[in-house]
């Protein structure tokens, strides 16, 4: 119809492109803004026994969004081609017949400051509040979980997740059949010998290091007619000051153990 009046094509894109523009940055502001305490929700539960944080900033989430607006902005341009091919006579066909008995926002033409484009972008909007609404929360939703995704996985990769797992070292090797096989009486001191052969083998092939191992456990405790299964951590071969305390004070006594409020 717009067109049948005499608008140019670049126009009537541009109206659209306004739009939709306004849409996606409202809904990228939104999802940036709602990540965060999403992804806080959904660490929550391994933040409390874990030592994380986000070793890349906010600029990851910035660029997303930006990228996520112009991809929007592309798609609206590509879709908005179909002006170029649409006769007058096809708008008046498949649009709508005009005819409005009320009153569609309370934007005024005459009292607008801003240009034609900006305006009929606006009134559009006003105009049809539950529908671009419903877009912009759907975009925003979609927004967020993608930030959340990309937060958690920063956050996995960070470089002081490995400190909640064990102490800091060059190399990190797991081997659930060995670990099983020490699971007897005696298999602390048998563990001591397997890490001495491993040192001299890596000597011999001229990688001279220190091998150290933190061995796993779930135990059962009973307190107050009440059982518990508790996960307990056993470094052999490592000292005490290779492992990171977020409070209180670190085991200094022989027999002493760290226990976390969890």
């Amino acid at each position: 119809v717009m067109k049948a009046i005499g608008i140019r094509d670049i126009k009537i894109k541009s109206l659209y492109l306004t739009k939709y523009l306004v849409i996606a940055v409202l809904g990228s502001l939104i999802g940036f803004g709602v990540s965060f305490p999403f992804s806080k929700l959904l660490l929550g539960s391994v933040t409390k026994m874990m030592v994380l944080g986000n070793g890349l900033g906010i600029i990851p989430n910035i660029i997303g969004s930006l990228l996520v607006v112009l991809s929007i902005l592309g798609f609206a341009y590509l879709a908005t081609g179909v002006v170029k091919k649409a006769t007058p006579v096809d708008a008046i066909r498949k649009g709508q017949t005009g005819e409005r008995f009320k009153k569609k926002s309370k934007l005024k033409l005459s009292k607008s400051r801003t240009n034609s484009i900006t305006f009929m972008a606006c009134n559009d909007v006003l105009s049809n509040k539950k529908k671009y609404i419903a877009v912009a929360s759907v975009f925003a939703l979609c927004t967020a979980f993608v930030l959340v995704m990309t937060n958690t996985v920063n956050t996995m990769k960070g470089d002081g997740l490995i400190d909640s797992f064990s102490a800091r070292s060059d190399l990190y090797y797991t081997d659930q059949d060995k670990q099983m096989s020490f699971m007897h009486e005696g298999g602390n001191e048998e563990i001591k010998e397997y890490m001495t052969k491993v040192e001299n083998d890596l000597t011999d092939m001229g990688m001279p290091g220190h091998i150290f191992v933190d061995a796993q456990y779930i135990f059962k405790i009973t307190s107050n007619d009440n059982e518990y299964s508790i996960s307990c951590q056993q470094g052999i071969g490592s000292t005490i000051d290779m492992y990171t305390f977020t409070q209180g004070t670190a085991p200094q006594n022989m027999y002493e153990i760290a226990i976390t409020p969890t």
